[in-house]
């Protein structure tokens, strides 16, 4: 939660309080402004350096970050659903759990129907 504009990070995931990895889940929606940067400065000023953003975008959109410090840039990485089910794939074949294999083939279904038949992702 970022208290000063009421935003929330989608996920945030925590190491020991330490350092985190958060994402921020737009498969069809745009930013609002200063999103990212603002996401980008909260994340600094409560991890240091110990974080990453993934900007999980539908359409492998560019997220608005005229407004953030150069140094925090690298802390951003953008990947698209495409990106997500190649990673689904290889948790897949390596997974031993029949049950789980199966949500990761719904999940890597639900993404090719949703996003891989559609031009940039985009409904």
């Amino acid at each position: 939660h970022i208290p000063a504009d009421r935003r929330r990070i989608d996920v945030v995931i925590t190491f020991d309080g330490r350092s985190a990895i958060a994402i921020e889940n737009k498969p069809w929606a745009r930013d609002q402004v200063r999103q990212i940067p603002d996401y980008l400065q909260h994340l600094h000023k409560k991890y240091g350096e110990r974080f990453v953003l993934i900007y999980l975008s539908g359409s492998g959109s560019q997220p608005d970050i005229n407004e953030c410090p150069a140094m925090l840039k690298p802390k951003l990485r953008i990947k698209t659903y495409r990106d997500l089910r190649d990673w689904l794939g290889i948790c897949r074949k390596e997974c031993e759990s029949d049950k789980v294999r199966w949500l990761l083939s719904d999940f890597m279904s639900y993404i090719d129907e949703k996003f891989e038949s559609l031009p940039n992702g985009e409904p």
